[in-house]
């Protein structure tokens, strides 16, 4: 706690508060003497009266710690002895007094807004060997300066404070610290999965587009309308409205998309798109009709034509569909820090129908709806396929989008320490915490 109350103030809300337990912590006043270069502690009672001096040392192994509370004549004294200032890096090795001061001293009291910029400062440097977070949440124009030196800046009005910090918080209390970490890390890793999403669906749209061109064909206009539209874009707005996270946990999100778990899985899929094309075009040869598809009249050398019919473009079409709204699937599972796919009805329901669709393409003979049927299929330029082969795509297919999530799941799980996972798991994470 950094405040600008008395200490007594400061040690009685402290106390009230949680940030010193009174059953497992005892607190000392803190006073610094110039000529040793040593913090000084005076154990306090329940009351505020002083007890003694104590060692913080030889409570080690005792049931109750002992926790410091410092005013801001003792910090001005370590502040001009050592040379402290905002805009000189700090020397912990060199001043160990300043790493006594984040270990054992918790209360701030009577600070100015430059010193309590100093407090974030030290605590910053103390904890970025440690991999923590230092925040500051403030209220007040003298909180302006630490809000801007903390790691995270969070003002808890919308006066003064919220012309400095980052953050601003509707709720009025410290509280709103692991709710802005918590929508953070899902905001963050939601950005992330949409850009990966809109980047793999582009690339598998474009490996169908190249063998479509080895046979001087190509997507249909209203094809790549489906794809984009009512499919990509319904996709990736499912995938930013996921929920975050019930609960805080240590490990952070990436802030990179060029990582190891990214750039294996989007092998993975490009290379699993290249075999399932390559494959379904060997296995719609097979089809009785095939040949007599292949004998329509071919486009010229000088263009591509789209308006032809063919047995290619109609499988590469379905393959593209449905790597389109399985990829959504595959980058939605991670769970760590919001909503899997599947918990989201919206979500849950635009798969349903994606697929219900693609049944109806892959089986759709022209005599279910003929009037539809022949509009979706001409305007698609698909062909029929025989029935055996239609089983045997609608096959394929699944098997396309089962192999990309399973291995998603497998990234998942060897990219996660198991045991680490589980000491993770905490409702708050251990950020340090000014007010």
């Amino acid at each position: 706690m950094i405040t600008g109350d008395n200490i007594n103030t400061a040690i009685s809300v402290s106390k009230s508060c949680g940030l010193v337990d009174i059953t497992q912590e005892d607190i000392a006043i803190c006073t610094y003497t110039e000529r040793s270069g040593k913090l000084n502690y005076t154990l306090i009672n329940a009351h505020g009266d002083p007890v003694g001096q104590i060692d913080p040392k030889s409570r080690a192994h005792s049931d109750k710690a002992i926790i410091g509370a410092m005013d801001n004549i003792n910090f001005e004294k370590i502040s001009k002895e050592l040379g402290l200032e905002l805009n000189k890096p700090i020397d912990l090795e060199k001043d160990k007094i300043l790493i006594e001061i984040s270990e054992n001293v918790r209360v701030f009291a009577r600070m100015n807004p430059q010193q309590k910029a100093l407090i974030v400062k030290i605590f910053k440097e103390y904890y970025k060997s440690k991999n923590y977070t230092v925040g500051f949440c403030g209220d007040g124009a003298n909180d302006c300066i630490a809000l801007k030196h903390a790691d995270i800046g969070v003002s808890l009005s919308k006066n003064e404070a919220s012309l400095s910090a980052p953050f601003v918080s509707a709720i009025e209390d410290i509280s709103c610290i692991e709710h802005v970490s918590i929508q953070g890390k899902c905001a963050l890793t939601s950005n992330f999965d949409i850009f990966r999403y809109f980047c793999l669906y582009s690339v598998i749209q474009t490996i169908g587009l190249i063998f479509l061109f080895a046979n001087k064909t190509e997507y249909s206009v209203p094809m790549y309308l489906t794809m984009d539209i009512p499919i990509a874009l319904n996709l990736a707005n499912a995938m930013g409205l996921l929920s975050a996270a019930k609960t805080l946990t240590k490990k952070l999100p990436k802030h990179t998309l060029f990582y190891l778990k990214f750039m294996t899985s989007l092998l993975w899929n490009i290379l699993l798109t290249f075999a399932v094309i390559i494959f379904g075009l060997w296995m719609i040869k097979g089809d009785e009709g095939f040949y007599a598809a292949s004998d329509a009249p071919e486009p010229s050398d000088e263009a591509i034509d789209d308006s032809i019919p063919t047995y290619e473009s109609t499988l590469i079409s379905l393959v593209a569909i449905q790597g389109t709204f399985h990829v959504a699937m595959s980058f939605s599972l991670q769970g760590m820090w919001k909503d899997r796919f599947f918990v989201q009805v919206y979500f849950m329901i635009s798969l349903l129908l994606y697929m219900l669709y693609m049944i109806y393409l892959i089986f759709n003979a022209r005599n279910f709806w003929p009037a539809v049927d022949n509009f979706l299929m001409d305007q698609y330029n698909f062909v029929i396929f025989d029935k055996s082969m239609r089983w045997y795509v609608f096959i394929l297919c699944n098997i396309y989008s089962l192999l990309s999530i399973l291995y998603e799941v497998l990234m998942i799980w060897v990219f996660v320490d198991r045991k680490k996972k589980d000491k993770d798991k905490v409702s708050t994470r251990k950020i340090e915490i000014a007010n």
